[in-house]
């Protein structure tokens, strides 16, 4: 199926085959036309051929009587013998001298007359005015008796008339079968152009040819002008018979083969699929311009409009309505009371609205302001009017809730950093002095194996305890801003090279690759060399726990714009079931079983680091990938 659409030689078959059966449909239809013109289906063949050959003789036998009565010597009717037919002529139903022999045997089949009067000779001046004829004829009537030879034996004019006639005859019934069976050859060939449009040997899908591209709109514009060129030409050549002839035939070629090139661009972009029929075309694209000019033109307009203040808004609304309302109103038969009348309603309800426009933009500044965070500012409320001034009251009281509301939940995060320092601090005395008497214990002799093991147990646990507990206090210092900062031009790409050495090692007996890369120019960034190495060996840290052995460790630094971007990946060794913006929240850790040590506050801490250096922290969780990034701004 393929190949049949593919075939080049199928294509050119069927389009010829469909231009030439359309030629015999179009044939067949004016033939069947003809037939009923000429009562093929009701006459007999005789009664058919007697018609034709009266038509075919009239004309002859007009101008021998014509040139008989003009001069009767001169025209001889025998001199017409050689053909299949001869004359006689009568006046007053007497023959005329000649020496024209008749064959009396012929019937009336074939024996034709034609009778004259003067009034067949009348003709038309230049004038246009009817005269009489130019001979005197008088009252007599003229006849011309025709005798046609049955047998046909002599090749003239009347023996192809009666071939012709007998074909046709013949063929009145079956032209209708030709027609059918055509219209269907070409339906079919015309429905395989339409499917094998577009396909090409050796490309997949749809073929996009150069034709294919020229906006459609263009394509049928040019169509329908070739059409009517073409029709242009056959009517104004249809005069001559070889011009007519010529331009008939080529009318016949040009308007088929338009027509099915026509239909296969058609199908060919219909196949594309998409629209892209209608969007290659110039119409979408010049409706498309339009769209985006009115789009501009109308976000103009409303940027314009929203830039007028409220009151000025009101005054120009009121305006155009009080102008409406004059023309709408006014023009009328009794205008001196509709004058007054609008000009009275005009005076009463525009300072009204403008008011309203006033106290209205009164409350617009104080919802700004509090949008803004002014928690400060009060409304006016004096002479408003009672639903402007209660809204203006409501108003001030949000911002004396909301500023309540504010100072209380600073309060309260102030007590509970301070509970929590407090609490900490009251916690590590004790807890020291649990390390340092479990260390002793620890040192002791004995030879009590369980004691050595509970000892040890309780020395790694009040450790991890003491950690979290510094951990908790480096976060409520990072989230309140508690933390010292000292902002210094500091090249990135050295501290990097520091920390992957640092790190190298302790990668290596994890069974982690550490792969490092940053670019040849120096890299300087504004920030606390000490805070820094916090943040990058929180995260070296955390890769160098939880990353799955035998996979790769990748510390980069890049440029990106006017930042200096550092980004550390990691495959995890568990399963990171957890979004990447939860994980960010204290407490929280990747690992949901928590069987491993850690108190899910680094990656929190980390982020107020570098916040607090003017950096910031995104992290990325793609499956089992970890990663982290870093971006501070450049400085010269």
């Amino acid at each position: 199926m393929k190949k049949i659409r593919e075939s080049i030689a199928l294509k050119v078959t069927a389009f010829v085959g469909a231009i030439f059966m359309l030629w015999v449909c179009i044939a067949c239809a004016v033939g069947i036309v003809f037939l009923f013109d000429m009562e093929v289906y009701t006459k007999s063949e005789s009664t058919l051929r007697y018609d034709v050959f009266r038509n075919v003789l009239s004309p002859n036998a007009y101008y021998l009587m014509y040139d008989y009565v003009g001069d009767p010597l001169v025209v001889k009717p025998n001199e017409f013998s050689e053909d299949n037919y001869t004359y006689e002529i009568f006046v007053d139903g007497v023959r005329a001298e000649g020496d024209c022999e008749h064959p009396e045997a012929y019937s009336a089949e074939w024996t034709f007359e034609f009778i004259y009067t003067k009034n067949d000779f009348l003709y038309q001046d230049d004038s246009g005015n009817t005269v009489d004829d130019p001979y005197d004829m008088g009252d007599r009537q003229y006849s011309v008796r025709v005798y046609v030879d049955p047998t046909l034996s002599v090749d003239d004019e009347l023996s192809f008339c009666a071939w012709l006639l007998h074909l046709i005859y013949s063929m009145r019934f079956a032209v209708y079968v030709i027609l059918v069976l055509a219209a269907l050859v070409a339906l079919v060939c015309f429905i395989y152009l339409m499917v094998a449009a577009g396909h090409r040997a050796g490309v997949e899908g749809i073929a996009c040819s150069g034709f294919t591209r020229v906006p459609f709109d263009l394509v049928t514009a040019g169509v329908l002008f070739a059409a009517c060129l073409v029709i242009s030409l056959v009517s104004e050549c249809s005069y001559g018979a070889e011009e007519a002839i010529i331009s008939l035939a080529i009318a016949a070629v040009t308007l088929p083969t338009l027509f099915l090139v026509y239909c296969m661009t058609l199908a060919t972009r219909l196949k594309m699929g998409g629209g892209e029929w209608w969007r290659n075309t110039v119409i979408w694209w010049a409706l498309k311009l339009l769209w985006r000019i009115l789009c501009a033109t109308g976000r103009g307009i409303a940027a314009l409009f929203h830039a007028i203040p409220l009151v000025w808004k009101t005054a120009l609304g009121g305006a155009a309505m009080s102008i409406f309302c004059f023309f709408v109103f006014v023009p009328s038969h009794n205008t001196e009371p509709r004058l007054f009348w609008w000009f009275a309603l005009s005076l009463l309800l525009f300072p009204s609205f403008i008011y309203i426009a006033y106290m209205l933009r009164r409350l617009l500044r104080a919802s700004d302001a509090l949008a803004r965070g002014d928690l400060s500012y009060q409304v006016n409320t004096k002479y408003m009017f009672a639903e402007t001034r209660r809204a203006g009251e409501n108003l001030n009281n949000i911002a004396a809730g909301m500023t309540a509301a504010v100072d209380e939940r600073m309060k309260s995060e102030r007590l509970k950093t301070e509970l929590i320092t407090n609490v900490s601090h009251d916690i590590k005395t004790p807890l020291t002095s649990i390390i340092n008497y479990t260390d002793l214990i620890c040192r002791e002799q004995t030879e009590n194996e369980r004691i050595r093991e509970y000892s040890t147990e309780l020395l790694r646990q009040s450790e991890r305890l003491k950690k979290l507990i510094e951990d908790l206090i480096e976060a409520s210092k990072a989230s309140t801003g508690n933390i010292e900062v000292h902002l210094a031009p500091c090249e990135i790409g050295v501290m990097l090279m520091q920390t992957a050495g640092e790190y190298q090692g302790r990668l290596e007996e994890r069974g982690l690759t550490l792969i490092t890369g940053q670019p040849e120019e120096p890299l300087r960034i504004l920030a606390d060399g000490r805070q820094l190495w916090r943040v990058l060996d929180n995260l070296l840290g955390n890769a160098c726990k939880y990353s799955q052995a035998g996979t790769r460790v990748y510390l980069t630094l890049t440029r990106e714009g006017g930042d200096a971007v550092i980004a550390i990946k990691n495959t995890s060794g568990y399963e990171l079931n957890i979004p990447a913006d939860e994980l960010m929240e204290r407490f929280v850790r990747g690992d949901s079983s928590r069987s491993t040590s850690g108190s899910g506050l680094g990656l929190s801490i980390a982020k107020s680091l570098v916040e607090l250096q003017g950096g910031t922290l995104s992290l990325t969780i793609d499956g089992d990938l970890f990663k982290v990034v870093l971006r501070f701004p450049l400085c010269s």
